[in-house]
């Protein structure tokens, strides 16, 4: 997050783009989405449907 970090070459990358969502296809940033096939997978998945539920700052007894 610094001059010249990832984050600050990445949305200089964005201004200067003619299409926006082409420059973000072409040069990610971040980390990749978590899916099914993800390791943890049912970690996220358990959290996910707590907040759909509503259940946020329930816990489990």
């Amino acid at each position: 997050m610094g001059p010249n970090g990832k984050m600050q070459l990445f949305l200089e990358g964005l201004a200067d783009a003619d299409d926006v969502p082409t420059n973000v296809k072409k040069h990610p940033f971040g980390q990749p989405a978590i899916t099914p096939s993800h390791t943890n997978w049912d970690f996220y998945s358990k959290i996910v449907r707590r907040f759909r539920n509503g259940k946020v700052g329930e816990r489990k007894r």
